[in-house]
């Protein structure tokens, strides 16, 4: 079978943005674009904040948040971003120990810090990254990682309504 890990940097930021999905990458004009894509940073009106707190099935819970704000006029974007996923003191069965004898408990932390930016390299077209560093715990076991998300995104008219790319 298929193997996969760190399935929480699929859960999404924001009530829009997980409703819509992918697509939100092309609109988004606010902070959650730490999450969906980095590049409209810049487009953002000013400084701003989020936090998307959703309790999950089987007693787990999933944290989301973001600060971002646009600089030199728009020109340029960063931000900061935080995600948890996870649960605490579960009843820790064995084979020995079936009946939850002994009290023994363990607890899962899927966490991810982003760091990103972005920058508006003409009026209708902007490119932005962000840095991950992720750390897994499963009980006694942990595991850390990076990875690099890099998004773009166009913004024009066309027969004078609103046009939106991202990649």
């Amino acid at each position: 079978g298929v193997r996969t890990t760190a399935e929480f940097l699929l859960m999404g930021a924001g009530a829009r943005g997980m409703a819509l999905g992918p697509a939100f990458s092309a609109i988004t004009r606010d902070v959650e674009a730490l999450y969906y894509n980095p590049a409209s940073l810049p487009l953002m009106e000013g400084m701003e904040a989020a936090v998307t707190l959703m309790p999950y099935f089987a007693d787990t819970r999933y944290l989301w948040a973001g600060v971002a704000l646009p600089i030199g006029g728009g020109e340029y974007g960063i931000g900061l971003s935080l995600s948890n996923f996870g649960f605490s003191d579960a009843p820790q069965n064995t084979e020995i120990n079936q009946e939850k004898e002994g009290n023994q408990t363990y607890s899962v932390s899927e966490t991810v810090v982003g760091l990103s930016f972005a920058h508006a390299f003409i009026d209708r077209f902007s490119g932005g990254f962000t840095l991950k560093l992720i750390s897994d715990q499963l009980g006694q076991t942990s595991a850390y990682g990076a990875a690099l998300d890099i998004g773009t995104n166009y913004h024009a008219e066309l027969a004078g309504r609103p046009i939106s790319m991202a990649f």
